[in-house]
């Protein structure tokens, strides 16, 4: 069983439960991840526990699985989502769906990559948590 705990310096690594009851140790919650975490968790083959909706389809699409993510965001109806939504279809390379979603989340078609446009979400929904 895995668990989120706060170390020293608020920064939130993985920890093991080593038996019966040593859950209740400690506090185990969710609160700041860095965009070099979250990148590294995509080596994993499942998201991180306790990352919201947004940061799983962000982390989807950053294992290569543009349908899940996509999937997931299309059912997303925020100003987060639709710029999550309008990120996919720019990289599918559907400008036009992209621009539409672009101003359903009050944002402008953006003029850098995809890579730093990824990473510009992330960070933005990491650091709203």
């Amino acid at each position: 069983m895995k668990f989120w705990t706060i170390s020293n310096d608020c920064r939130l690594f993985n920890r093991r439960a080593l038996g019966k009851g040593s859950a209740r140790e400690f506090i185990f919650v969710f609160l700041f991840m860095t965009i070099q975490e979250f990148e590294k968790s995509l080596q994993s083959d499942i998201p991180p526990t306790g990352i919201s909706i947004l940061l799983e389809a962000m982390w989807y699409d950053g294992k290569g699985d543009w349908d899940k993510s996509h999937n997931i965001a299309q059912d997303i109806h925020s100003k987060e989502g639709s710029w999550i939504h309008a990120y996919l279809h720019r990289k599918e390379g559907d400008e036009g769906n992209a621009s539409y979603w672009y101003a359903r989340a009050g944002r402008k078609f953006p003029s850098v990559s995809l890579n730093e446009e990824w990473r510009l979400i992330c960070t933005e929904l990491l650091n709203a948590q």
